[in-house]
């Protein structure tokens, strides 16, 4: 391009334009090309919680705060263990000027000795050993909140899936109809021309034409934000992916075999195993009353210049006296810990329940209007085709037609967004009960 800039003349800027717009569009295409190149994922429900898996910051802060209580635990099991330690010194003497008994020579004596001591704590009212089954029993807790955030986030993963499918299940609906009374139309301008139907029968036609396109555009909007939500979820632009058909609705179990499992469910480990750890935490604050005895071990391993080599043993006891009600003060806020674990675990518990029965009774009753609703749009669809064979042969009116198009199209929307309800209530019930479908995670 430079070598044909350079061979124009100055009057020759059109040509000069057009080059440099054809080198621009190049690069467009260039810089486009890997987009365009991008394959589309078809996801479903179990694709799409793993990437959500991936993407979540919570999970990834929790399961950094799980590691944190690891570290805690073993700082605390560290205090029972001994600790030996060696220790190294060197000692430089001018001894000048003499002493009795000593060297009168004024010369520089050294010395160096090393010590190996361990010291090791006998009898603490078994407070380090109750700290570190309390740190253990929090890890344990973290854990199971951690599976319980897995199984939630999966519920929401479920909740936008269902609505993306709705909405273009939903949309696939409207612009069947749509076509219907497009052909309506068409029909009713044929009529109207012939003098065979009124006017107002074609306007009513078209209310209803524009009305459904309007509702059509309305439902662009929303599935628009559904799926961009979506796509924040999962971490997957929302021209990059489309979703799988929703599978065949699963079969639920009765409604005892969800209440029992729902006693395991993570959140309700979580909160038995804080109870433990309060408990534990109790039982240390009632150690801080009993004395403590520790032991050390002292041996002069190396010394220069030599001597005779010396070790001792050392056995020390401190018996708590009067603190000014301090130890009395934390005990009681332990005890008081420790009955509130234990209530908020019966809370933990009673809630579960509840929310299993809730969610068994939506399930039933959406499965119910499911089945209901599909038999019903079945009906109403066999109608409008009745009534548009009737009016041809002059049997029926244009205003039974469009009641019986009218009433077909409530009816197929009513029905989507009852099965789409089915499904999102199947998985509540399931992540009530603590369990998830095959596939998404534990069972």
């Amino acid at each position: 391009m430079i070598l044909l800039s350079a061979g124009l003349s100055a009057g020759d800027s059109w040509v000069k334009f057009l080059a440099m717009r054809a080198a621009c569009l190049c690069l467009l295409a260039a810089l486009a090309a890997p987009l365009a190149a991008s394959p589309v994922r078809t996801l479903g429900l179990n694709e799409a919680y793993g990437l959500a898996l991936q993407r979540s910051e919570g999970l990834g802060i929790t399961r950094e705060e799980i590691k944190i209580a690891e570290a805690r635990y073993w700082q605390a099991v560290s205090a029972v263990l001994p600790q030996v330690d060696f220790l190294g010194s060197v000692r430089t003497q001018n001894n000048a000027g003499g002493s009795i008994g000593g060297d009168s020579t004024g010369a520089r004596k050294d010395r160096w000795e090393g010590r190996l001591r361990i010291t090791q704590t006998l009898f603490s009212g078994f407070r380090e050993f109750n700290t570190s089954a309390a740190l253990k029993a929090d890890q344990r807790a973290l854990a199971a909140s951690l599976e319980r955030s897995r199984q939630l986030l999966y519920l929401d993963v479920s909740d936008l899936y269902y609505q993306v499918t709705t909405v273009e299940e939903d949309k696939a609906a409207l612009e069947e109809i749509l076509g219907a009374l497009r052909q309506r139309q068409q029909e009713l301008t044929e009529r109207v021309s012939l003098g065979r139907s009124r006017k107002s029968e074609l306007l009513a036609a078209e209310t209803e034409l524009a009305d459904t396109q309007a509702t059509l555009e309305s439902l662009h909007g929303l599935l628009g934000a559904a799926r961009e939500l979506f796509a924040f979820l999962i971490g997957v632009p929302s021209h990059l992916y489309q979703l799988a058909p929703r599978p065949p609705l699963g079969v639920a179990d009765k409604l005892e075999s969800y209440l029992w499992n729902s006693g395991t469910r993570p959140d309700i480990q979580a909160a038995s195993e804080s109870a433990t750890a309060a408990r534990r935490r109790t039982d240390a604050a009632r150690g801080e009353f009993a004395p403590t005895i520790g032991g050390q071990f002292n041996w002069l391993a190396l010394e220069d210049p030599e001597r005779d080599q010396e070790w001792n043993i050392i056995v020390t006891m401190e018996v708590p006296v009067f603190d000014g009600g301090l130890r009395i003060a934390q005990l009681n806020e332990r005890k008081a810990a420790a009955r509130a674990s234990v209530l908020n675990l019966d809370r933990a518990r009673r809630l579960a329940d509840n929310e299993v029965r809730v969610a068994y009774n939506n399930f039933t009753s959406a499965a119910a209007q499911a089945v209901r609703l599909r038999t019903a749009e079945a009906t109403a669809r066999a109608s409008y085709q009745a009534q548009q064979e009737d009016y041809s042969l002059g049997r029926a009116s244009n205003l039974d037609v469009l009641t019986s198009l009218l009433r077909w199209k409530e009816l197929a929307r009513r029905r989507i967004a009852a099965e789409s309800q089915t499904h999102a209530t199947l998985v509540a019930l399931q992540v009530a009960a603590g369990i998830m479908e095959e596939g998404s995670g534990k069972k």
